[in-house]
């Protein structure tokens, strides 16, 4: 194989490398915004259960630990997950571990999808949460360009 021919295939591969780089980053910062903006519930906070505990009368819902819609973001590859998870993730640290895990080494030209499947998701995206009034997917997507952008960037 001739000099030429050589220096297109290393250019080849190191193009290929940034791209898999792109994609990983993209991906990893994208769920770490998601998964931030993604309010965790406060029972205490919750108005029915500040009038409920004024007239003496226990918090709703019994047993409630907040972090769940937050240990929900999960990462499909090439097609969407459909499934819940049982995970409680208050910080978002296990969630953000487990899409990274997801992703694989040679991440692009391959579909992704970040979901989350919790029945009120919708909802909070909605504005149902005092905690998320604009939502977290809506407010990414904002983002998502100048996200791309500063990657892409930085690898120049």
């Amino acid at each position: 194989m001739g000099t030429f021919a050589l220096q297109i295939a290393a250019w080849v591969a190191k193009t290929k490398e940034d791209t898999d780089q792109v994609v990983r980053r993209v991906l990893q910062e994208v769920g770490d915004e998601l998964i931030l903006r993604s309010p965790v519930g406060d029972k205490e906070k919750w108005a029915e259960n500040i009038e409920r505990k004024e007239r003496g009368l226990p918090a709703l819902p019994p047993g409630y630990v907040g972090g769940r819609f937050k240990g929900n973001w999960q990462l499909g590859v090439d097609e969407p997950v459909t499934d819940t998870l049982p995970d409680i993730d208050p910080s978002g640290a296990a969630s953000k571990a487990r899409m990274m895990a997801a992703i694989p080494p040679q991440a692009a030209g391959r579909h992704y999808f970040i979901t989350n499947n919790l029945p009120y998701a919708q909802r909070l995206e909605d504005g149902w949460s005092k905690q998320a009034p604009s939502g977290m997917v809506a407010l990414t997507v904002v983002r998502y360009q100048a996200i791309v952008d500063g990657i892409v960037a930085s690898l120049k």
